[in-house]
């Protein structure tokens, strides 16, 4: 229980240590409109001034009140710079008095003790990377952190609770690499990955140019069994009733678009499905096609279909159960 421990642990800084000013840095995020954990973590646990949220990615422009604490978020990646200044008042009240943020671009000077040890960092990968090869329709050279492995004219834009872009370049790709290490009998036909997996979008340089730290930024999450970093991709044989449980949960996180279900809703190559918009919950996807436009019974569960995802997902096929509170089941 995160709440009481956060609680213990205030307690113990307000009570034993007789702190004046207690800051939370949360991995929990927060909205403008005072939803998400950070926010309730607020409203929950009492005796804590000011709250650092990230997981929702969002960028505040102006401090969320949640109970007597104030939140802040400055976006993600390292995008921002946030700073907040506190007032505290002779009776030990604390409020903000100054809120604000620096976009940390070209124009920023950068550090140069800091400069110097990302350039150490740079070079320990690029050995690293020397190791791997872009694959057999690649040159054979050396991999290396800020090659440039493509081009491209136009962003691949990165959404939430909806299909985006990136999500089906790399469900095509899924689908590809697939084939490639599959005999034909048993290539799958629909790729899935969870849109909270998929941390950035593709955005090319002033030449167009994509460097492997730019794909790297897409996916740049897990380990294999391995060791190796990134999920790898695992195959599976799913139902047409279990594909329509999993896209539920997507729905049921569309729907509701709350930050903590953003991970549930799926990017998907090789299918199509509708569902409907504020449907009732664990009702609303309504239809399910295959890339040859064959519709799905969504009740069939005597036929399966071979899918490829992240281990991850894989992973996440599990909790569908425990998320409809029984009323789904894969």
């Amino acid at each position: 229980d995160h709440a009481a421990t956060a609680q213990r642990i205030v307690d113990e800084l307000r009570g034993g240590q007789g702190v004046d000013v207690v800051i939370a840095v949360a991995h929990e995020g927060c909205a403008a409109d005072g939803t998400g954990e950070a926010c309730e973590l607020g409203r929950t646990v009492s005796g804590i001034d000011l709250i650092v949220g990230g997981h929702t990615h969002v960028a505040l422009d102006e401090p969320v009140t949640a109970g007597k604490a104030t939140v802040v978020q400055t976006s993600a990646a390292g995008e921002m710079l946030g700073e907040v200044v506190l007032e505290i008042a002779a009776d030990r009240a604390v409020s903000v008095v100054g809120h604000t943020r620096v976009r940390l671009d070209e124009s920023v000077r950068e550090d140069a003790a800091v400069a110097e040890r990302v350039a150490a960092y740079r070079v320990a990968l690029d050995k690293r990377l020397a190791s791997y090869s872009l694959g057999k329709r690649a040159a054979k050279a050396a991999l290396t952190y800020r090659q440039t492995v493509a081009e491209s004219g136009f962003e691949v834009a990165h959404g939430a609770f909806r299909e985006v872009p990136i999500g089906d370049l790399v469900t095509d790709a899924y689908l590809l690499v697939a084939a490639e290490v599959s005999p034909p009998s048993v290539r799958p036909a629909v790729a899935i990955e969870a849109t909270g997996l998929i941390r950035d979008g593709l955005r090319p340089g002033a030449e167009g140019s994509l460097s492997f730290a730019d794909l790297y930024r897409v996916l740049p999450l897990g380990r294999g069994f391995d060791g190796e970093v990134g999920y790898p991709l695992v195959t599976y044989h799913l139902s047409a009733r279990d594909l329509r449980a999993g896209l539920e949960i997507a729905a049921l996180a569309a729907n509701m678009r709350m930050g903590k279900l953003i991970k549930y809703f799926l990017q998907t190559s090789g299918m199509k499905a509708r569902y409907r918009a504020g449907g009732p919950m664990f009702k609303s996807v309504e239809s399910i096609a295959l890339a040859d436009g064959k519709k799905l019974d969504l009740e069939d569960d005597t036929r399966c279909l071979r899918v490829v995802s992240s281990l991850r997902v894989g992973e996440l096929l599990g909790t569908v159960e425990k998320l409809s509170r029984g009323m789904l089941h894969m």
